[in-house]
């Protein structure tokens, strides 16, 4: 009997996406289509109120699996929802902007196959390339909130915001399980989660292209994200702090 399952799952988080969707789902599929492996793009929207959905229900490609929360449940709540659907071996996670290009999968999996039970992308490692003039008050809030998870939370990640992380299945299942986060602060959550649970990290450095048009917004977003730090330290894990496994 042939195996049905896929090699590859990769989840898109989306919100009122119309105007880079297709456009990004088309150079994912183009940089797939290279390799023999059965894959599948889990498409999660968020509650999206412009043409998003109906974009997305165009299209006929018996790869992509569409799902839709009926009102805006948080990015964090949305990636979850596609993660715990992958049926995947190996499971990615990438931002619908593509600001980390779909070409730096194979490193990421690579990684994975080494022995590794996560990848994440980081745009501050040596090696790392940063294409177009990202605000300096961006740079400066995401440092800040990296010093504040390393004060609060007792373990250093390179780059925990960046949109773009790969684990196995059985890995990111275990962890997303656990994840109660539902904003932009799930991206710690679940890496502190794999810490706790003796997970092997590696950061990667990566390409990142600055998008004018990101949704996010790291002062309004990194108050949010702060106040997830806080509730990940005393309300899910009692300040019970450890030191982190990251592998360089």
């Amino acid at each position: 009997m042939q195996d049905t399952t896929p090699f590859l799952s990769i989840v898109i988080p989306v919100y009122n996406e119309e105007e880079i969707i297709l456009s990004s789902l088309e150079k994912i599929r183009l940089f797939l289509g290279r390799y023999n492996y059965k894959y599948e793009i889990i498409i999660v929207d968020d509650g999206s109120k412009d043409l998003t959905a109906q974009l997305l229900e165009g299209i006929k490609d018996s790869n992509i699996r569409l799902f839709r929360n009926n009102i805006n449940k948080g990015k964090g709540f949305t990636v979850k929802k596609g993660i715990l659907a992958a049926e995947g071996e190996y499971i990615l996670f990438i931002d619908a902007d593509l600001q980390v290009g779909i070409e730096e999968l194979n490193k990421f999996l690579r990684t994975l196959q080494n022995g590794f039970d996560i990848a994440i992308a980081s745009r501050r490692l040596p090696g790392a390339e940063i294409k177009g003039k990202e605000p300096k008050i961006r740079i400066f809030t995401r440092f800040v909130l990296s010093i504040l998870a390393r004060i609060f939370l007792s373990f250093y990640i390179s780059d925990s915001q960046c949109g773009f992380k790969c684990f196995t299945r059985s890995v990111a299942h275990k962890i997303f399980n656990r994840q109660s986060i539902n904003d932009y602060g799930f991206d710690l959550e679940i890496l502190y989660i794999a810490n706790k649970l003796g997970y092997k990290i590696k950061d990667l450095p990566v390409r990142w292209a600055y998008n004018k048009t990101s949704r996010v917004k790291l002062l309004k977003d990194g108050i949010i994200i702060l106040k997830d730090i806080i509730k990940i330290n005393f309300q899910l894990y009692n300040g019970n702090k450890t030191k982190t496994k990251i592998l360089f």
